[in-house]
């Protein structure tokens, strides 16, 4: 034996060990001006700005077994082992410019819109625009309002505006992964195809319009909320699978079809007890929201596409019609 050491039984060699070790790092910068200007009963106030992230993730596994007895250590495995790392950086850069007009301290409107860059669009696609634009009355400040025995206030809102979803980091990228392949008996490197690619793959986007208003009753001692919303998503950021005979990924994300989404949303708050020394109050909020997708468009061939399976064991279905990704 060589020196320093001491054998073991190799009958009684068992269990494992293995270590996930992740590092997220988020970078953020941000910078905004704003400008307020007062013209008689009008309040405007400007708004510039810009932001800047980057988001990285890096994750190293490694397993082994055949653990020996009395140790906890990776260094104390003898099969199996197995090493794997994860490495993913995605960078967006984002402007913004907003607009907000007040009269009397009674009606505001407000417009704006954002654009952005994001690392993991398509090369066919620079960039994305989100628009959006609000109107607030308080209806209850003067104006003609006539009162109502127990209204205390009342203000009725209105908005629109866009938002959407970044592809995920390498979704557009036609990329390959490293692998190990085993020749003659010696582990060689070599590579197979990570990723199909989509060169077109843009965000997600969904434009919603809400409606609503905020009242109080008995001196805001009662205060009802309630919004009714109507949201449309194009362009979704499906995983789709590809026929095994085209040589590449299993699947790979394109933007599909059209999504709604359209509910309602109610909150009552009630000051039940307001005393000096004990305050008792009663939150009720409840939601109810309907999912349909309702076409999934056609496919690079102009050939419209009926559904297609996926989720875990092909359990789901995308079809017009049903709720996104339901259980068939």
């Amino acid at each position: 034996l060589p020196p320093a050491v001491l054998p073991v039984d190799q009958d009684r060699l068992d269990g494992y060990r293995s270590i996930d070790r992740a590092i997220i790092n988020n970078y953020t910068s941000a910078v905004s001006a704003a400008a307020t200007y007062n013209y008689s009963v009008f309040r405007l106030v400007s708004t510039l700005g810009a932001q800047y992230e980057d988001v990285g993730f890096t994750r190293t596994d490694a397993f082994g077994a055949k653990l020996l007895a009395g140790t906890g250590s990776l260094a104390g495995t003898t099969a199996r082992f197995a090493v794997s790392e994860t490495n993913s950086d995605v960078r967006t850069l984002g402007f913004l410019g907003r607009q907000q007009v007040g009269w009397a301290d009674k009606l505001f409107l407000t417009g704006g819109i954002r654009t952005d860059r994001n690392s993991a669009f398509g090369a066919n696609f620079q960039r994305v625009y989100y628009p959006s634009v609000s109107l607030s009355w308080v209806v209850s400040d003067g104006g003609g309002f006539t009162r109502v025995p127990g209204v205390s206030s009342l203000r009725l809102r209105a908005a629109s505006g866009s938002s959407g979803q970044n592809p995920g980091y390498l979704a557009a990228e036609q990329f390959y992964t490293p692998v190990a392949v085993a020749i003659n008996g010696t582990d060689v490197p070599a590579f197979t195809v990570g990723g199909a690619g989509n060169p077109n793959l843009k965000p997600e986007k969904s434009n919603e319009t809400e409606a609503g208003f905020d009242l109080g009753l008995f001196r805001d001692r009662l205060n009802v909320e309630y919004t009714h919303y109507n949201k449309i998503t194009r362009d979704a950021l499906v995983n789709v699978n590809l026929a095994p005979s085209l040589g590449t990924s299993t699947n790979r994300f394109q933007n599909l079809g059209r999504v709604k989404n359209y509910g309602d949303e109610a909150v009552l708050r009630a000051d039940l007890l307001n005393r000096e020394q004990l305050k008792l109050g009663l939150t009720v909020n409840g939601s109810w929201t309907h999912n349909r997708l309702v076409e999934l468009g056609v496919d690079e061939n102009g050939v419209p596409i009926p559904q297609f399976t996926g989720g875990f064991d092909d359990t789901q279905i995308f079809k017009a019609g049903l709720p996104l990704g339901a259980y068939y």
